[in-house]
């Protein structure tokens, strides 16, 4: 300290009490819990089973022999093979709870969708879907929905009824279904397999709901094929509807007719728990944000109304601990039942009970034993809970919560260059100063809590969801406060409009208005530049790096942190001014070399320097009754044939991401074959995203803008006619070292040809490899490209050819087949194929193998540097993987 700094600028930092970490002996079991279950679903728990018990074994007998011999310590030994026992039944009860019985619902599932009549009992509350169109072509918009789990037990189209077991993600095609939680319904529909990642890119839903135990989905056009007998709930169930009920009326109700449904609709998600209440607009917004785990009601939920409870009870009435102890468990767990259950809300809640027990009984405040018990609980009943992005973002922001964001803390609160300018905290002698200490010392624990969480969720964000936010940390400190007093005061307006009716309305009115502020606050922050930025989703050891090479700057830094702790200490004995620890050179030099060494690892994976593929390579996507084709190279340029579809999605937001998981860098060629919507509805999106700054279309599909709506809408939601480039026969396009020639239509097409016959036709060729796109082109352009082919004006043998108007037979279908003589054709469609499948065995043999998008997903055709033809169906599903090479045509 130099002469003219005031000791009293250090005071309030070195004089704070030094308290030790409270023991955690519940935290090694945890972590052993957990890696048995990880074990388990490696390698399976029998095997692992067997390779504990067989470790166990021999613990137990060299702890046995070394007692015998020495009488060493018999507890080190008991640890172990109690570590072992929890290890063994982690891995047990995961095999137990995914194992599926023979008469499972799943079971019963094919390939195809089969129709059928399932009775059970509904055990989520059903969410009403309202009509949301996302394609703008489509002239059929998708009906209303209601959605719920079903838990199966009859299978009702046998008599007498066969007995089954399992859940069923149900969808009815009418908001206005009857049942309730509790009720048991019986259900006439189509079963069939949950929908997995159909494209590169695309989340794996499958996967998700199997972490819920529903591995099969029954749909149902209309609440008339469903009959639901009301019986009463369970007293717990009866208890929770009657809860939410009477909480959407006094928060709900009384502002029912405010012209703000948004903000009612993110309040009902954020305070009373329905997330799927918000728009797709919000939802996206929160996400850009890094603010997600704002929107559904979470862990923090629940820690700031315990909080806000204590501090009433505490330091407002000024009741006892115990009073505020028992109040805050109270409040606590009526929120619990208010919400829909998590491993976020069962966590925080498990904390706050074990907090409030401790409180009770005068114990210490053990955060990280509270932490680790609540892990066991939640796990214990549901482990695969462990594998759930929820679940690993909840405990390990709390985990660093209670380590590292103190430590944090206390060098911000502590630095010396903001004790000389006179932000740290100081000893306050007016209410002013004592004001804005207090404002001071809250400002720097929210910046130690946005930055650590944001930097600890980073990895595992990337992991689960493919982007990450990099202003997340300044976006959250900055609506944190906000958010916070939402919550808050939402929770208050609850508590006081059911205790007093009359002020039901001014506080949700006030609710709703502040609701409208953040939602404003949150639309506009996700507007800036930057906020979220997508990646291909990270391998595994770089995710377990970041956090190996995270948890060892944290483990310096709070090594260096008990040391200063133990000067102070030491200080504090000789009446000394503390002498803080000096940083050693290697120690610095190793923290800058792992922080270098972390950044430079994500710097290398998001910009592709590794991962980049050395084939070419043709993707032709799984969009229904469409076409989307995209063409890759090595060094990041591409080409996309076609983007659209018939059904209610975005085709060109399927594409977008399958090009951002393909490495591909924009902008991006993007052609259109013809002026049918199923091959151009999802354009507009690719313009917008900037990854095409132009559509390449043949002359007939301008021409079709002064007779299609659906044309000229394109046009218009491009940006103009500037945004598009003529193509005809001759011209070619450069992909890598892909030459795409253009075979048709010639320039000077004549008329009569209908707008199939003026699809683009594409051959695109690799070496002595060739590709042939054809559009959507039926017997004339066929039987012309025939002919031009018989004068040698053109070459249409190619080893695969991606199958004319998805697969329709014309007259002239079998010579095209024969002259093109392919070895494998593709087929773009949402329809069964059967009979082009029989066409193809008839002319080209039974060696010609055709792939349908419907059955397969999409379909990749890769032409690696030494010119092998590769085929691969990534995201079939109850088929084997099709995979194989092509040799010399």
């Amino acid at each position: 300290m130099s002469a003219g700094e005031s000791p009293a600028a250090y005071r309030p930092i070195y004089d704070a009490p030094q308290r030790r970490s409270a023991p955690a002996p519940l935290l090694p079991l945890a972590i052993a819990l957990t890696l048995g279950i990880l074990a388990a679903r490696q390698i399976g728990a029998e095997a692992v089973g067997a390779a504990a018990w067989a470790v166990a074994g021999g613990a137990a007998a060299g702890g046995s022999f070394w007692l015998w011999r020495f009488g060493g310590p018999w507890i080190a030994a008991a640890r172990v093979l109690l570590l072992l026992a929890v290890f063994t039944a982690g891995a047990a009860r995961y095999q137990h709870v995914t194992a599926l019985p023979a008469n499972h619902v799943a079971r019963l599932v094919g390939a195809d969708r089969m129709l059928t009549r399932i009775s059970g009992a509904i055990i989520t509350s059903p969410q009403s879907h309202p009509v949301e169109r996302h394609n703008p072509y489509t002239p059929f918009p998708s009906t209303a929905r209601t959605r719920f789990v079903l838990r199966a037990d009859e299978l009702r189209t046998s008599e007498p009824p066969t007995a089954i077991v399992g859940d069923l993600r149900v969808t009815v095609g009418d908001e206005n279904f009857a049942g309730r939680i509790g009720d048991r319904v019986e259900i006439t529909g189509w079963l069939s397999r949950t929908r997995g990642a159909q494209n590169p890119g695309e989340a794996d839903w499958a996967s998700v709901f199997a972490l819920q135990g529903i591995h099969a989905a029954l749909t149902t056009d209309s609440d008339a094929l469903c009959r639901v007998e009301h019986r009463g709930a369970s007293r717990w169930g009866s208890f929770r509807h009657a809860l939410r009920s009477r909480a959407a009326a006094v928060l709900l109700d009384p502002v029912v007719h405010v012209d703000a449904d948004e903000a009612l609709r993110a309040v009902d998600a954020m305070v009373l728990g329905q997330r799927s209440a918000v728009s797709a607009r919000v939802d996206q917004a929160f996400i850009r944000t890094g603010t997600v785990h704002i929107l559904s009601v979470s862990g923090s939920h629940v820690a700031m109304i315990g909080g806000a409870v204590w501090l009433v009870v505490r330091y407002l009435l000024r009741r006892g601990r115990k009073t505020a102890a028992v109040t805050m468990a109270v409040a606590v767990l009526l929120y619990a039942a208010l919400a829909e259950p998590s491993a976020p809300i069962s966590r925080a809640t498990l904390m706050a009970l074990f907090a409030s027990m401790a409180l009770l009984a005068g114990r210490t405040l053990a955060s990280l034993n509270w932490l680790a018990a609540s892990a066991i609980v939640v796990l214990a009943i549901e482990p695969r809970e462990l594998l759930r992005a929820g679940f690993q973002l909840s405990f390990v922001q709390v985990l660093v919560l209670f380590t590292v964001v103190p430590t944090v803390y206390r060098v911000l609160a502590g630095n010396r260059i903001l004790a000389v300018a006179g932000l740290a905290p100081t000893d306050a002698d007016t209410l002013g100063a004592l004001v804005l200490r207090r404002a001071r010392q809250s400002l720097a624990a929210l910046a130690a809590v946005s930055v650590m969480a944001w930097v600890f969720a980073v990895p595992l964000a990337a992991w689960h969801f493919g982007f990450i936010t990099p202003l997340g940390s300044v976006q959250s400190f900055l609506l944190s406060p906000l958010f916070a007093f939402v919550i808050v005061l939402g929770f208050a307006g609850l508590v006081l409009g059911g205790l007093i009716p009359v002020v039901a309305p001014i506080a949700s009115g006030v609710v709703v208005t502040l609701m409208g502020w953040l939602l404003e606050a949150v639309e506009a922050l996700a507007a800036w530049p930057g906020a979220l930025v997508e990646i291909p989703r990270p391998p595994g050891w770089l995710v377990l790096g970041s956090y190996a090479v995270l948890g060892g700057l944290s483990w310096m830094g709070l090594r260096r942190e008990r040391l200063a702790d133990a000067a102070v200490r030491h200080a504090r004995e000789r009446h000394e001014q503390p002498r803080m620890p000096r940083v050693r050179r290697s120690g610095a030099l190793l923290a800058g070399g792992l922080t270098l060494l972390l950044g430079g690892g994500w710097a290398w994976w998001i910009a592709g320097w590794g991962a980049r593929p050395s084939w070419h390579a043709l993707t032709v996507l799984a969009v229904g009754s469409g076409s989307a084709a995209v063409l890759t190279a090595p060094d990041g340029s591409a080409a996309v044939f076609d983007c659209g579809t018939l059904h209610n999605f975005d085709a060109g937001e399927v594409t977008r991401r399958a090009l951002r998981h393909l490495r591909a860098k924009g902008p991006v060629a993007l052609t259109v074959s013809h002026d049918n919507f199923d091959h151009y509805s999802g354009a507009a999106t690719l313009i917008a995203s900037q990854l095409a700054r132009q559509v390449l279309a043949p002359a007939g599909f301008l021409a079709a803008r002064e007779y299609s709506a659906s044309v000229a809408q394109l046009i218009e939601d491009c940006g103009g006619l500037e945004r598009f480039q003529l193509l005809a026969a001759d011209d070619e396009l450069m992909v890598g070292a892909a030459r795409c020639d253009v075979l048709w239509p010639p320039a000077d097409l004549p008329p009569g040809f209908s707008a199939n016959d003026q699809s683009l036709v594409f051959r695109v060729t690799i070496g002595s490899r060739s590709l042939l796109v054809t559009g959507d082109i039926e017997a004339a352009a066929m039987q012309a490209l025939l002919d031009a082919d018989d004068r040698g004006n053109m070459a249409l043998a190619s080893d695969v050819l991606v199958a004319p108007h998805h697969g329709s037979i014309e007259r002239v279908t079998g010579e095209f087949l024969r002259t093109v003589n392919p070895r494998v054709i593709l087929v773009s469609t949402g329809r069964s194929r059967d009979r082009f499948r029989d066409l193809v065995r008839e002319t080209l043999g039974e060696g010609v193998r055709v792939l349908s998008t419907r059955e397969m997903g999409a379909i990749e055709v890769r032409v690696h540097a030494d010119e092998q033809v590769e085929v691969r169906t990534p995201f079939a599903r109850g088929v084997d993987e099709a995979a194989a090479r092509i040799g010399p045509h």
